[in-house]
């Protein structure tokens, strides 16, 4: 049965009552309680699929790249709503009061990672400059090795880039993270509904790569000899592009969207076989 069922769950539990109901009868006898156990499984799962909702779309059909980026999103959204609301219940500390508090303060005390404090009440360390006109959060002492940020659709004031990027810092790193989308941004009131395509179309390679290069320039006339970069969703296949050509020694991809890159008409094997960093 494990080898059947392997191949998908109702079509398994189907061919397994086949195979069943051609073995000879002596054997079948010594098959009865597997059989049933077999039939009650299809029944259930028979079940399940005509009380489930409406499928969004006919079966065999995979999604489009902009219907699985929202989907991300959406999850993201969710997320942050569930955090905000633990917060609140636990008086804005993240967790409730009690043993659950005393335990947390042991085990993982508030100094530990200070990249995940409550971004609302996060003093950043750097500052916001500009670097040839192109906006950015700078922080650290420049040093021959830098990290470029690319935050998410969300901006890179959003969320908890600041501190992400002065926990590099803090690691002996020079940090820029600028802001490529110039102003724009998305919000979570934009997620599932047209904007979403709008804004990613927005930004292909060639409106935000002029505005990379220039931090790229200010790199290396703070003395940087090697850039790592770091992304978040959208700035993962930023990362990907910024890889392709040549400009980074490294990155690091913190749930990417590649399909991205379907969405601009192009091949995402294409881009990942392009890659010339780890």
């Amino acid at each position: 049965r494990r080898a059947i069922t392997s191949l998908d769950g109702q079509v398994g539990d189907v061919l397994l009552i086949f195979v069943l109901a051609c073995t000879p009868v002596c054997d079948r006898k010594k098959m009865n309680l597997l059989s049933l156990f077999a039939l009650c499984d299809l029944l259930l799962g028979v079940f399940g699929f005509l009380s489930r909702p409406p499928l969004s779309r006919p079966l065999g059909v995979s999604p489009s790249a902009a219907e699985v980026l929202n989907f991300s999103l959406e999850q993201v959204a969710r997320h942050q709503t569930r955090l905000a609301q633990t917060e609140k219940e636990g008086g804005g500390s993240g967790i409730r009061d009690g043993a659950d508090s005393k335990r947390q303060s042991v085990c993982c005390p508030s100094t530990r990672v200070p990249a995940l404090e409550d971004p609302s009440k996060y003093e950043k360390k750097g500052k916001i400059e500009e670097i040839e006109g192109v906006k950015a959060y700078i922080v650290g002492e420049p040093s021959k090795n830098a990290v470029f940020v690319i935050a998410d659709v969300f901006g890179y004031d959003s969320g908890r880039h600041f501190g992400i990027a002065d926990q590099l810092a803090d690691e002996g790193y020079y940090v820029v993270m600028p802001d490529l989308f110039e102003g724009d941004r998305m919000t979570f009131a934009d997620l599932g509904t047209p904007r979403l395509g709008e804004f990613i179309m927005k930004f292909k390679p060639n409106v935000w790569q002029p505005l990379a290069d220039k931090i790229y320039a200010h790199l290396a006339a703070k003395g940087a000899q090697k850039i790592g970069a770091i992304g978040f969703c959208w700035g993962c296949w930023a990362i990907f592009h910024e890889s392709s050509r040549g400009k980074l020694a490294c990155g690091v991809n913190c749930h990417p969207s590649l399909r991205i890159e379907s969405m601009m008409g192009g091949d995402v094997e294409a881009l990942t076989e392009q890659v010339q960093a780890p």
